[in-house]
């Protein structure tokens, strides 16, 4: 009997993720972009990505980020544990575990685009956050998988 950790391993391609995000709302536009190693899986008409987070400290923490056409899930499992949600045209909740504590969020998703290539994965979303309903900051995120080894 195989368990569910191989079967993932098993359907799973290695490649590269470059994930740009662009963070503005209060004064100047705060641009961040991280490139690591990811697996890349399609599964029952979604596509997953898994990588590891490094932070601060020298501590990481796991990620999976589940996609759909209209959806998309971003979980985090490690010290900074996170259930960020987005579904186009609608407003989620999320839990985001910041270094000072839990932030009880809501997310409004403008817009969520992505294209499939033979060896490439590209996602593009637009949101805001807010908190106790007020608007927080605004969001561009831009992650693009290839397949192959950094």
């Amino acid at each position: 009997m195989t368990d569910s950790r191989n079967r993932w391993r098993d359907a799973s391609r290695k490649g590269t993720l470059t994930i740009k995000g662009i963070q503005s709302g209060y004064g100047a536009q705060d641009v961040s972009e991280v490139t690591t190693s990811a697996n890349y899986v399609v599964k029952d008409g979604k596509r997953y990505l898994f990588y590891r987070e490094y932070l601060e400290g020298g501590a990481s923490q796991q990620v999976r980020m589940t996609i759909e056409e209209k959806e998309v899930i971003l979980k985090k499992v490690g010290p900074l544990q996170s259930t960020l949600h987005f579904v186009r045209g609608k407003s989620m909740p999320c839990h985001y575990m910041s270094p000072v504590g839990l932030m009880e969020l809501i997310s409004k998703t403008r817009a969520i685009k992505m294209r499939e290539g033979e060896h490439s994965f590209f996602l593009k979303m637009n949101y805001s956050l807010y908190m106790h309903e007020q608007h927080m900051s605004d969001y561009e995120l831009e992650i693009r998988w290839e397949e192959g080894e950094e």
